[in-house]
């Protein structure tokens, strides 16, 4: 079985115990995995080498986007203990060797990533606070939006891709 449909069922059994996400149905998760995996088309993925998610949650995008690219390795920070659980257990259950899990707020992370990834964890101006501390010269971001995405980044050098109702921002020289 392959490591989506292996996540598919592992959400959905431990979802009905512990409740980590909205998402009740393999429909749902999969349109979710789709969402996750649709912006790395704009991405060099052979300049990144790290990546950061922020507020993984049940793992979308960055556990999705780590099973999909096992040479980069992915740094998951979720400091909600019972979701990190969840992100341990996918971690062991489908033999995934490119991540670590932080049960932390990112503000207490202390490495910089090539890429940071995020989606509905909080405004773009906030989020680029919270990571200032984890982004270098050279990092990209990208964030997972819905339709206010301009509003909140008009003062941020981005670029916009759309796919349906997800606007996936992507900013990068941040640092310059």
């Amino acid at each position: 079985m392959n490591q989506f449909k292996q996540f598919i069922e592992l959400l959905m059994e431990y979802n009905q115990v512990h409740n980590i996400t909205g998402l009740k149905s393999a429909s749902d998760i999969k349109s979710n995995i789709t969402d996750s995996l649709y912006p790395l088309k704009y991405l060099k993925l052979k300049d990144i080498k790290t990546a950061l998610d922020v507020g993984t949650g049940a793992g979308f995008p960055g556990l999705l986007i780590a099973i999909q690219n096992p040479n980069i390795e992915y740094t998951l920070c979720e400091p909600m203990h019972k979701k990190s659980a969840f992100l341990r257990l996918c971690k062991v259950e489908l033999d995934i060797k490119n991540i670590t899990i932080e049960t932390k707020r990112v503000e207490e992370l202390n490495s910089t990533f090539d890429l940071i990834t995020s989606r509905a964890v909080c405004n773009a101006d906030k989020f680029l606070k919270i990571t200032s501390n984890v982004t270098a010269k050279n990092t990209s971001i990208l964030l997972y939006k819905g339709s206010n995405a301009k509003e909140e980044l008009s003062n941020i050098k981005h670029t916009i891709h759309n796919n349906k109702n997800r606007n996936y921002v992507l900013i990068k020289n941040l640092k310059c």
